[in-house]
């Protein structure tokens, strides 16, 4: 049998938890795309985001074939600096990778170690998923910006290899922590494409809207300040023609939530919101079957799965220019919009609204062509095999 390196994750979230949305699917996606390569072992909880039920019929503690990886779930409470020692020393791992820096579970505790010594030195890349993006990092920005001052100066970030999806992302690391800092404590920065999932729904699923009907606009995301939904709520009731919009993703601030109902409270009787809550990855294709486009105005994304989802099942996405899909209306697939106001999103979605059923099929078929050329993961498969054997190469 050859030799397959060793790339032990850490995450808080993996399958077959959801509710963290992309992240978890960005990994499940890395996993299947070079799993024949490396052996990926993944360290994580034994339940969903922010869930406290335990996932059903795992047993935790235990080493559990996923995929082509191998995944140990533990309870919240096992996760201690000399468990996590215990793991690595028994894999030996060629690579660790953190799928977070904000997670208060698994990187800093295993960056410590590293730090005092008790695990042998490991190449280590860093997986920032947007979070030192500036939309991200603006929201608690000051405990944020402490807690980076506080890892920098204990030295918990040296020597690391920082994981961008793109050009922006590689900029707002280097703002956030310091292009001088990374070079002086030995880092690196590679810029490597998440990983689209292969497989796009088919079109043909898609339920043309009857003539007269409200536009019927999927979210799907998080409710949460960052997926900036009081936005999208503002730019539904701005709108000219009827319309729909539901939320499909959990709920993760109650207060944010308050805040949503109070405007949908007020929006004018041709204009309706609905919550749908969490839903399984798998019925997500055919849940978007039911819809006619895509609304998205995020502060910030460094993949944008759901974009990705939206747009594979054939829906125009209307969304924000903070995200790595780019010039989408010279496509004809939709627009990426500024959000300096809730207008051009409005324009956006009433210039849908007034598409009649043949010109909007051909609108859901160039998107579902888009992401098959747009989504290529040739590149970004390559670039994930380049960044690990990078950071094995690097001197220990």
């Amino acid at each position: 049998m050859s030799f397959r390196p060793i790339i032990m994750v850490f995450c808080r979230t993996y399958l077959p938890g959801y509710r963290a949305g992309g992240p978890v699917r960005t990994l499940s996606n890395l996993v299947e795309a070079l799993g024949d390569e490396f052996d990926f072992r993944i360290v994580t909880l034994d339940r969903d985001f922010r869930a406290e039920e335990v996932y059903p019929d795992v047993e935790p503690d235990r080493w559990t074939a996923v995929g082509k990886g191998r995944v140990i779930y533990l309870p919240p409470e096992t996760v201690t600096m000399a468990r996590l020692q215990s793991l690595i020393a028994e894999t030996g791992p060629d690579v660790l990778y953190l799928n977070s820096l904000m997670d208060t579970y698994f990187p800093v505790r295993v960056l410590a170690l590293g730090r005092l010594g008790r695990i042998a030195r490991i190449p280590t890349v860093l997986a920032v998923r947007g979070q030192l993006n500036p939309g991200a990092l603006g929201l608690k920005a000051m405990p944020k910006r402490a807690y980076l001052a506080g890892l920098k100066a204990s030295g918990l970030l040296n020597r690391l290899v920082w994981q961008a999806t793109a050009t922006a992302e590689r900029t707002a690391i280097e703002n956030a922590v310091s292009r001088r800092f990374i070079t002086k404590s030995g880092g690196q920065i590679a810029i490597v494409p998440n990983i689209a999932h292969s497989d796009n729904p088919a079109v043909k699923d898609w339920q043309s809207r009857q003539a007269g009907s409200p536009l019927r606009i999927a979210l799907l995301g998080r409710i949460s300040p960052m997926k900036n939904i009081t936005f999208a709520i503002r730019a539904v009731a701005g709108m000219q023609q009827p319309a729909s919009l539901d939320l499909i993703g959990p709920s993760e601030d109650a207060d944010y939530w308050r805040l949503c109902e109070e405007q949908i409270a007020e929006l004018p009787a041709d204009k309706s919101v609905r919550e749908i809550g969490a839903v399984e990855p798998s019925s997500i294709p055919q849940i978007l079957a039911a819809y006619d486009c895509f609304l998205l105005p995020s502060l910030g994304e460094n993949f944008g799965h759901a974009i990705s989802e939206a747009l594979g099942a054939g829906l125009p996405a209307v969304i924000s220019d903070q995200t790595p899909w780019r010039n989408l209306e010279d496509s004809g697939v939709g627009w990426d919009l500024s959000l300096e106001n809730t207008a051009p999103f409005a324009q956006a979605l009433d210039e849908l609204a007034l598409l009649g059923d043949e010109a909007m099929h051909e609108r859901h078929l160039a998107c579902a062509e888009y992401v098959k050329t747009a989504g290529s993961n040739h590149e970004a498969i390559a670039a994930c095999r380049d960044m690990f054997k990078a950071a094995m190469a690097l001197e220990s």
